[in-house]
């Protein structure tokens, strides 16, 4: 048989492998993964295994949501609102999840965590970079000034954010919204909202509730966050020379979404 009637395979539609796994604990590389608990007190603390694994298990999901913020990002720039959000549902589901991580937590005394206190070092949830990537994909402290919606069209670049992918999404549709200049950004949320409850807008409104739920959702996690911090450390100094619960404090009303927080009042 000559090699152009060659029989060659096509694209598999179950998707390409690198391998096959022999058993569950391979698959999930689970000797890896349980290895990774290694609590540092001496003598040893019950509770902090119980730490150790409600900060890991968050970083895994802190994992997660970066992927899927970055799936909501070209989805929402592709105008795929119902896919994006499915995954801003997700997302919230998450968000949800990690509040129940927090009250697991919660189940530990503040004098056994004084106990194992010290193994932190100077070591602070703080330093967490992947919950710093999470804020910048969300959009966190975004200014409308920063954004160029003039860029439409399919060679426009990605943006840099769900948060700029939304405006981006209504400005296509509503120039004058970010067209006009805002006198200050408390203008935008009225601005947006309005535009959002037309009826012509349906699927962009839809997806700015999705967004709102998940914003919401976090903030409920910040706050509890704040409740656990505080019952574990009163008004001590945080790990890592941080403020302690008085920083959480400060945070846990930080928006994702500020201008969608209206909805709540129209």
């Amino acid at each position: 048989m000559s090699n152009s009637s060659s029989w060659h395979p096509g694209p598999s539609t179950e998707g390409d492998v690198r391998g096959t796994a022999s058993n569950y604990s391979d698959y999930l590389q689970l000797p890896s993964l349980l290895a990774l608990q290694k609590p540092m007190a001496r003598p040893l603390v019950h509770d902090e295994m119980l730490f150790i694994i409600v900060h890991q298990a968050h970083e895994l999901w802190f994992k997660q949501m970066i992927q899927e913020l970055r799936a909501v990002v070209v989805d929402t720039d592709a105008r795929r609102f119902t896919s994006a959000c499915r995954t801003w549902e997700r997302l919230t589901a998450i968000a949800r999840l990690l509040g129940d991580h927090l009250r697991v937590l919660e189940t530990m005394p503040a004098h056994e965590f004084a106990r194992f206190r010290s193994a932190l070092g100077t070591a602070s949830g703080l330093e967490s970079e992947q919950f710093r990537r999470i804020q910048r994909l969300a959009g966190l402290a975004l200014s409308p000034d920063a954004v160029d919606f003039a860029a439409t069209g399919p060679d426009a670049p990605r943006s840099a954010s769900a948060r700029e992918a939304l405006w981006r999404a209504v400005a296509s549709e509503r120039a004058s919204v970010f067209g006009e200049p805002l006198a200050s950004e408390t203008e935008l949320g009225p601005r947006l909202l309005a535009a959002l409850a037309e009826p012509e807008l349906a699927a962009q409104g839809g997806l700015a509730r999705a967004m709102l739920c998940f914003d919401e959702t976090m903030v409920a996690w910040r706050r509890g966050h704040f409740t656990l911090a505080r019952a574990m450390l009163g008004d001590a100094t945080g790990t890592g020379g941080s403020a302690g619960a008085a920083y959480l404090h400060a945070t846990m009303e930080r928006r994702f979404f500020p201008e969608l927080w209206g909805w709540h009042h129209a």
